[in-house]
């Protein structure tokens, strides 16, 4: 096996607790035979502590100034779901479905985002997105256990491109480059895969450098995925995956983002933290260094924004993206009290 992936420089990222609206995103939570026991794991911030070059303090009042630095296309993040349909996974697949329209509200409360399904309609284990518009696609392709990163490789390569080797056959002609325009020149890119087994062919290995040639940039990934499966003290019996989800769990520790146990009883947990990731990966939220009493002032490249354009929950300021600038990078200076 070849780890690439160890030595590329950190990639560009694209795929939520909902910072812009103030209130908690309601999520469902069903009863599911736990696979195993594994909780949710991160590897990176979910806010933007980069280009945070100045706190000053500035009189005896308690009043601070922060200054951050937004990157071009900031608050923006475009999300592709690829959920296995095969048949172990009934109650999975139902909770994708259960959550998802609470997941995007929530998203599309906080950053501009659009959101992809990878999925059948009908059938066993059927998938639909609630809403199909120019920034709700659903592909309609059948996913099965172990070739997610497959589909979604074929997905990105541009239709008339060769198909890279171990990309999944499109003998319908309705996979092949369905996403490739789908994400935005510059934005951030995310994926999320749902599975209850490991992926093969196409795995950590050779995703990333095959997602960057197709679509310009890498992904971050996002995984439902199994683990233990071989330790009994670890894994119940009656909750059985196919294969844990190693390839999953790599990929999102080089890609700094998020898996979560697919056995979990609670799935309304795991979609939170989610929701928060994806927002994170947006960067158009910025963590203060002390929990402000009141922001009093918050500009980009020196010129005052309404309040109206920002949100603030406990030390997290969060930026309407469309204040932002999608050219160039902007230095964000947010003044504050603090007790």
């Amino acid at each position: 096996m070849h780890h690439n992936y160890l030595h590329r420089a950190l990639p560009l990222v694209v795929v939520l607790l909902a910072f812009g609206c103030g209130t908690q995103p309601q999520y469902q939570a069903v009863t599911l035979q736990p696979k195993s026991n594994v909780k949710a794991s991160s590897a990176g911030e979910q806010v933007n502590r980069v280009g945070s070059a100045k706190v000053s303090l500035e009189g005896a009042s308690g009043s601070l100034s922060e200054v951050f630095v937004a990157e071009p296309q900031a608050g923006k993040i475009d999300i592709a779901w690829i959920v296995d349909q095969s048949g172990s996974m009934v109650e999975e697949t139902a909770n994708v479905q259960k959550n998802l329209k609470s997941f995007i509200g929530s998203v599309n409360a906080a950053v501009d985002a659009r959101h992809a399904l990878i999925g059948s309609s009908s059938g066993q284990n059927a998938l639909k997105l609630d809403t199909i518009n120019t920034t709700h696609k659903q592909i309609e392709f059948r996913v099965d256990s172990n070739d997610a990163l497959q589909i979604a490789i074929t997905a990105f390569t541009k239709v008339g491109n060769q198909l890279p080797k171990g990309a999944k056959s499109d003998s319908s002609n309705t996979l092949q480059g369905s996403l490739n325009s789908f994400f935005r020149e510059g934005v951030k890119a995310a994926v999320v895969v749902v599975t209850d087994d490991n992926a093969k062919v196409i795995n950590e290995t050779n995703f990333l450098t095959l997602a960057k040639t197709a679509l310009a940039r890498e992904p971050i990934v996002f995984a439902f995925r199994g683990a233990n499966k071989n330790d009994p003290s670890k894994n119940p019996a009656n909750c059985g995956v196919a294969a844990d989800g190693v390839a999953y769990d790599k990929l999102a520790e080089f890609t700094k983002g998020l898996t979560f146990d697919i056995c979990d009883s609670d799935w309304s947990k795991s979609f939170a933290k989610l929701t928060e990731g994806v927002i994170g990966a947006a960067k158009n939220t910025f963590q203060l260094k002390r929990l402000p009493s009141q922001v009093s002032e918050v500009s980009i490249n020196g010129v005052k924004i309404e309040s109206s354009k920002y949100s603030v929950i406990g030390p997290n300021v969060t930026i309407s993206p469309e204040v932002l600038s999608a050219t160039s990078k902007s230095e964000i200076s947010i003044k504050y009290n603090a007790d």
